[in-house]
């Protein structure tokens, strides 16, 4: 099974030996690779919709693992059973649903050692939630593909720090290692967002006036914090 560059990355980060729970599975790609690869004995495939539950059942049996890889159609980590996974990985969807699912199943999290996120967009949030909830950071990385950036968090139970503003936003690893994707990927994000403040200010109504200066002031922060610790300009 041939894996996209976000998903291969994410694979990467899968304990050798644990059960995983790919949540939101669509095609079921990620759980045969990592059983073909013999990375996991068993997986768990789960989508909340019938269509590529269907597909990832294809196939699944197309690759002969139908007893190795188990289907589940439902809402998030509320398809498994207490202890019936140790690694979680949930890619492709916003920061926000994510950590939805999480805290929709806080006795299923307590069971896992390991969870792998590939947020589309707003990787802070997940960061925070993991500083709040008692999950560390253990590892991060950062993907281009397709012209998108992905951020790859993985989470290991216990507390850490709290992170200021520029590890929130940029990721407490991938500054600390200095990744060659980090300046290109805050710069990315620090334009779009920073149009949208200036989009925002034209308008000129009380919420959007407020909005605009909360991203400017935000950017504003990060860009003292970034160079500050790290002499790389934005």
């Amino acid at each position: 099974m041939k894996l996209s560059k976000r998903l291969q990355t994410a694979a990467q980060f899968v304990p050798q030996g644990s059960i995983c729970a790919d949540i939101g599975s669509d095609h079921g790609y990620l759980p045969i690779y990592l059983v073909e690869k013999e990375i996991c004995p068993k997986a768990i495939c789960a989508d909340v919709a019938k269509g590529p539950l269907k597909s990832a059942e294809k196939n699944i049996e197309d690759a002969n693992l139908a007893d190795k890889i188990s289907l589940r159609l439902g809402n998030g980590l509320m398809v498994l059973a207490e202890g019936e996974a140790d690694c979680v990985t949930i890619c492709g969807m916003g920061a926000s649903l994510m950590g939805e699912i999480l805290d929709n199943s806080p006795k299923i999290v307590q069971n896992i050692d390991t969870i792998i996120l590939a947020p589309n967009v707003a990787p802070e949030i997940l960061r925070r939630w993991a500083y709040e909830h008692d999950w560390q950071i253990a590892a991060e990385e950062l993907v281009w593909e397709d012209g998108h950036f992905y951020p790859i968090i993985v989470l290991k139970k216990g507390r850490m720090a709290e992170l200021n503003l520029a590890e929130l936003f940029a990721g407490p690893l991938l500054l600390k290692d200095k990744h060659p994707l980090l300046g290109e990927y805050l710069r990315s994000l620090r334009q779009k967002e920073l149009t949208l403040a200036e989009k925002l200010l034209k308008i000129g109504q009380a919420d959007t006036i407020k909005k605009g200066e909360e991203l400017k002031n935000k950017w504003q922060k990060i860009e003292e914090a970034y160079l500050w610790q790290y002499k790389s300009a934005l």
